[in-house]
This record gives C-alpha cells, sequence and structure tokens, in this order.
C-alpha cells in the first residue's frame, strides 16, 4: 500500500450584518459551515477568502479583521 500525503487549508469568513451571520448547508444534511473554500499554493489566506466569496456569493468583501486559525488533522 502507498503512503500518500495530501495537504489541504481550508479558509472561511463570518460575514455578519444585523446580529446575524451567512452560513450555508449542503442539501439533505443538517450541517452548516461559514462561506469559504480550500487555499490554492501560494494564494495568500485574504485574497483566497476574496476568491471564494466572489465564486460562491458574487460579491467582492472588504476584509476587517483576521480572526483565528484553528488545525484539525485527519
Amino acid at each position: 500500500m502507498k503512503n500518500e500525503i495530501k495537504f489541504n487549508i481550508r479558509v472561511a469568513g463570518i460575514f455578519a450584518r444585523d446580529n446575524k451571520i451567512l452560513v450555508h448547508s449542503r442539501k439533505g444534511t443538517n450541517r452548516y459551515a461559514i462561506v469559504g473554500g480550500h487555499l490554492e499554493l501560494g494564494e495568500p489566506v485574504e485574497e483566497c477568502l476574496k476568491r471564494e466569496f466572489r465564486e460562491e456569493l458574487g460579491v467582492d468583501i472588504k476584509i476587517i479583521k483576521f480572526g483565528f486559525v484553528i488545525e484539525n488533522f485527519f
């Protein structure tokens, strides 16, 4: 069995307005997530987040504050 290593980074942003945050779910599930996607090799985190909002929602965003980093290893 070949040992393969995969490295994925997911970037996500909290879009808040009127004391509400934007989340999405996949049809047929009861799981929710904030808007985001996978970082491309060499892409700055901020640019990735802007790209994901543009691709998924068709909007340009302004990043106000970097929040935090969460590491999960599976």
